[in-house]
């Protein structure tokens, strides 16, 4: 994002004391990278990549199915509403606390999950 408008200003610096062309390619550039850095920003969504050699997750980066010990869907009620969250646990974890809880409400597939990462991890 300061990427973004680090270059937008460039851009308009340089169009002041040059052709249209370029300055226009650097403004267009700048406008390019600070959106794509707004979304990456305001994006809370969980993130998890399952693959056969393991899983990713923005947290803790990629995991090989050996050094995870366990994964879980937890439900959480509370007086409204319930939340669903996916528990993933480390080896090497000294206390019974996941590394990762992933909320599950707004994946639509939230249910294939489980078994994908059980297939996955047992291949």
């Amino acid at each position: 994002m300061v990427c973004g408008l680090t270059m937008i200003g460039a851009g308009i610096y340089i169009f002041s004391k040059s052709s249209i062309i370029f300055p226009l390619l650097i403004v267009v550039g700048g406008i390019f990278l600070f959106y794509s850095g707004y979304k990456e920003i305001i994006d809370t969504s969980p993130k998890l990549k399952l693959a056969k050699e393991g899983l990713w997750t923005k947290e803790l980066g990629f995991k090989p199915w050996s050094s995870i010990y366990k994964t879980g869907i937890k439900e959480e009620k509370g007086s409204r509403s319930s939340q669903l969250y996916l528990e993933i646990y480390l080896k090497g974890n000294v206390i019974n606390y996941p590394n990762q809880r992933l909320q599950l409400n707004d994946i639509k597939d939230r249910d294939k999950i489980k078994p994908m990462i059980d297939e996955l991890c047992n291949k």
